[in-house]
């Protein structure tokens, strides 16, 4: 997948994923991602959801629901992302606008304004006594 990162989040050129920062570009944000054959990725929230409606794209724009988020939380994130897009159908709705409470979910957000999950992060968890017990004392750790 091949993304523009708009100004509100961190201007890297990256190739894996593949990041042009919009700084790069010249124009109109929309015409740049079509002209481009790119995905735009943003922190504005407003401006992508009042333009994106309105106009006929194959663009699927992913937001992010911070703006100060690091180049690390962006790449992982966009990682994420692109395999829930390559193992998921679902995913791949173009005129389609995503939110991503980072590294927590992914939402879809339907043109009412709702919003659907389509990913949550699994977040590790502390295991519990007794399976560590019988975890530590298993065969598996014996010499």
């Amino acid at each position: 997948m091949r993304w523009i990162a708009y100004i509100n989040l961190p201007q890297v050129r990256i190739n894996n994923p593949d990041v042009l920062p919009l700084e790069n570009l010249t124009g109109d944000l929309f015409l740049q991602a079509h002209i481009t054959n790119r995905y735009i990725v943003s922190a504005d929230i407003e401006k992508i959801v009042k333009k994106m409606p309105s106009i006929n794209t194959n663009t699927i724009a992913v937001l992010f629901d911070e703006q100060n988020i690091t180049i690390e939380g962006l790449i992982r994130n966009l990682v994420n992302f692109e395999f829930c897009m390559q193992n998921n159908t679902t995913f791949k709705q173009p005129g389609s606008i995503y939110l991503i409470d980072t590294d927590r979910n992914i939402f879809l957000r339907e043109r009412n304004g709702s919003l659907i999950e389509m990913e949550r992060w699994k977040q590790p968890q502390k295991l519990s006594n007794a399976f560590e017990q019988n975890w530590a004392n298993s065969t598996l750790f014996s010499s």
